[in-house]
C-alpha cells in the first residue's frame, strides 16, 4: 500500500476536486441572475445567516447526528432558543423591510420580479439533493479521517509463512492513518464541500421568504372595500399557499425534519409582519375587507401548520391588529391606555397606520389624545417595544 500511496491520494483529490467543480456548476447555473444569487454574493449577508442561532444549534456536534438523522425527534425548542431566534427574525425582518417593502405608497409596480426568483419544483429538488450529498460526503470524509485504517506492512515483525512456506496472505497488518494526513489538501476540500454545502441551504432559505415577499405583495392590488361578506381568501394568498407547498414537496424527501425546520422556521414571523406593515397600502377597507384579511390570516396559518407540524401564534398578532379597524378612535384610545409600555402589541407607528386608515374611511381628524399617549409610552418603555 505505502508503494501507492502518492497515485492514491492524487486520485481522491482529483476526484473531490471534479465533484465539487460539478456541484459548483450546477448551483451557480441555478442561482445567477436571481435575487437570492444576488443576495448570497455579499459576504455580509452570509455571515448574517451564519448568526441565525437556530443554524448555530444545529451546527453543534448533537444538532449534527440528530440532521443526518431521518428518524430525528419532534421540530420543537428550548425556550431560550426560541427567544434568541424571535430577536434575530425581527433584526431580519428590519433589515429586509427597507428593501422588498420600500415601495409601500406605490400601486402599480413591486420591488421583486417574477424572473429574479425560482419557480421550477425540479430546481429546488436539485439544491436539496446537492446540500444532502454534499453533507454526506463531509460527514464520511470526516469520519475516515478520525477512524480509518490503511493496510500496510510492518518491518520489525517477521513474517507470517503458511504450511507450503510460502507468505501468508494474513501477513500484513493494519494501523490508523488519517486521511486528511494522506492527502495533503484534504482540509480545503473538506471546507469548499461544507461551504457549498450550506449555500445550497441558504439558498432555499432565502428564496422561501423572496416568495413571500413576492406574493403578498398581491395586498397593493386587492379590493378590501366589499359589499358582501367575503367566503375564500384572496387569490394572491392562495398563490402562496401552492407555493409554499410545491416547494416543501420538491425537498421534502431529501432534507431532514431539523433541516425542514430551519428552512420554515420564521416564515409565519415574516408573513405576520409584512401583513401589518402592508396595511399602508390599502387605500379603502370596510368590515367586510377587514373579514377578507381575517381569512388570508387563517388560510395561511393553516398551511405553515401543516408543514411544519406545530401551530404558529404569530398570526394571532396580525389578526389583533387587523381587529383594531373594527374600534372607533376612542376605543382605541381606551385599548391603549390599558396597556403597558412592556405589554404592547404595536408601535407607535403601526397604532398611527390604523387610524390613518380610519381616517381616510371616515373624513376626520386623527385624535391627536391618542398620539400623546403613545408618545409617552415611548419614553417610559424598557424593552423598546415601541421603537419607531
Amino acid at each position: 500500500m505505502p508503494k501507492y500511496t502518492d497515485k492514491f491520494a492524487n486520485l481522491i483529490e482529483t476526484t473531490l476536486i471534479k465533484y465539487i467543480d460539478r456541484c459548483q456548476m450546477k448551483f451557480t447555473e441555478i442561482t445567477s441572475d436571481t435575487e437570492c444569487g444576488r443576495k448570497l454574493g455579499a459576504q455580509e449577508y452570509i455571515q448574517q445567516l451564519s448568526n441565525d442561532p437556530l443554524w448555530k444549534s444545529m451546527n453543534t456536534k448533537f444538532a449534527t447526528k440528530i440532521r443526518r438523522s431521518n428518524s430525528g425527534s419532534s421540530l420543537g425548542s428550548s425556550s431560550h432558543e426560541d427567544n434568541d431566534s424571535e430577536s434575530y427574525r425581527e433584526a431580519e425582518f428590519n433589515t429586509e423591510m427597507p428593501i422588498y417593502l420600500s415601495n409601500t405608497n406605490n400601486t402599480t409596480s413591486s420591488t421583486l420580479s417574477r424572473t429574479q426568483l425560482i419557480f421550477d419544483p425540479q430546481k429546488f429538488t436539485l439544491l436539496a439533493t446537492l446540500n444532502d450529498s454534499l453533507a454526506w460526503l463531509a460527514s464520511n470524509i470526516e469520519g475516515l479521517g478520525s477512524s480509518s485504517s490503511v493496510t500496510t506492512k510492518d518491518p520489525k515483525k517477521p513474517k507470517k509463512v503458511g504450511i507450503l512456506g510460502l507468505p501468508s496472505k494474513k501477513a500484513p497488518n493494519t494501523r490508523n492513518m488519517n486521511i486528511t494526513k494522506l492527502v495533503p489538501n484534504m482540509e480545503t476540500l473538506l471546507k469548499n464541500i461544507r461551504s457549498l454545502s450550506e449555500m445550497c441551504l441558504f439558498s432555499l432559505r432565502v428564496e422561501l421568504r423572496l416568495h413571500c415577499y413576492y406574493f403578498l405583495d398581491g395586498i397593493r392590488k386587492a379590493s378590501y372595500f366589499l359589499e358582501e361578506e367575503p367566503l375564500e381568501p384572496d387569490g394572491y394568498i392562495l398563490d402562496l399557499n401552492r407555493d409554499l407547498s410545491t416547494i416543501e414537496d420538491s425537498v421534502q424527501t431529501y432534507l431532514t425534519k431539523v433541516t425542514m425546520r430551519y428552512l420554515f422556521d420564521g416564515l409565519a414571523h415574516l408573513i405576520g409582519n409584512i401583513l401589518i406593515k402592508s396595511l399602508r397600502k390599502i387605500k379603502n377597507i370596510n368590515r367586510n375587507g377587514v373579514q377578507r384579511m381575517l381569512r388570508n390570516v387563517f388560510a395561511l396559518q393553516q398551511n405553515l401548520t401543516n408543514i411544519i407540524q406545530f401551530k404558529e401564534t404569530h398570526f394571532d398578532r396580525v389578526r389583533k391588529y387587523y381587529r383594531l379597524l373594527y374600534l372607533s378612535e376612542e376605543e382605541i384610545l381606551a385599548t391603549v391606555s390599558s396597556q403597558t409600555a412592556d405589554s404592547a402589541l404595536f408601535s407607535v407607528e403601526e397604532y398611527r397606520v390604523v387610524l390613518s386608515v380610519q381616517q381616510s374611511k371616515e373624513q376626520k381628524t386623527l385624535n391627536e389624545r391618542i398620539f400623546n399617549l403613545l408618545e409617552d409610552l415611548v419614553h417610559k418603555t424598557k424593552r423598546g417595544a415601541f421603537s419607531l
